[in-house]
């Protein structure tokens, strides 16, 4: 039997032993009551996306009405550009504050909570203030294939440029896998020997 089965099992078992044993029930013990009406901290908080600036105060109202009325406790909003249209909300702009300031008059009429990425996107406390070396980074290679041994193989092409400043990070060399019909994919690390099928 898989553990959570088992676990709720025996904290169902915990709860009904821990009542008194006069043939009473939950609801007699107000353990029911809870489940029926849950607190305002007991409720889920969802991911609000603001698209790459596309939010107006009329539809942030809308937004936390409807989140309201379906029981969600609050939202956490989240900004990203994953819309190639752009919208009047530019990130810090005046109207981006005013979009904002509007959210948190809303979500408090409504008595929900609302929280906020500390930055735009996906880059968790990026921004100008950063510099390069301590910024995000991305590993790009550059892979060299020999035919060996080789008592001083060519050193593999430059790795393609991620960004102005880059750094060497190490460089590795192994064996290929050995592959055998049908296990070959076309441009891969490993060139396809002649008489694998290519997938």
């Amino acid at each position: 039997m898989p553990r959570f089965p088992v676990a709720l099992l025996l904290c169902a078992g915990a709860l009904v032993s821990s009542l008194p044993s006069t043939g009473s029930t939950p609801a007699e013990h107000g353990l029911v009551r809870p489940f029926e009406n849950p607190p305002a901290t007991a409720k889920p908080v969802t991911w609000w996306h603001w698209m790459n600036g596309n939010v107006t105060k009329e539809g942030i109202t809308l937004d936390l009405e409807w989140m309201a009325r379906i029981g969600l406790g609050g939202a956490q909003v989240f900004e990203t550009s994953q819309v190639p249209l752009p919208g009047k909300a530019v990130h810090r702009s005046p109207y981006w504050q005013e979009c904002v300031q509007h959210a948190v008059r809303e979500a408090a009429r409504l008595g929900l909570t609302l929280g906020m990425h500390n930055c735009s996107g996906w880059n968790n406390s990026g921004g100008p203030w950063v510099e390069p070396a301590d910024s995000m980074k991305k590993l790009v290679f550059s892979r060299s294939v020999l035919d060996g041994p080789a008592a001083a193989p060519k050193p593999p092409p430059p790795a393609p440029a991620a960004a102005a400043a880059a750094d060497d990070a190490f460089a590795a060399a192994a064996p290929p896998p050995p592959l055998s019909p049908g296990d070959c994919i076309q441009d891969s690390i490993y060139p396809c020997p002649s008489e694998a099928s290519v997938v």
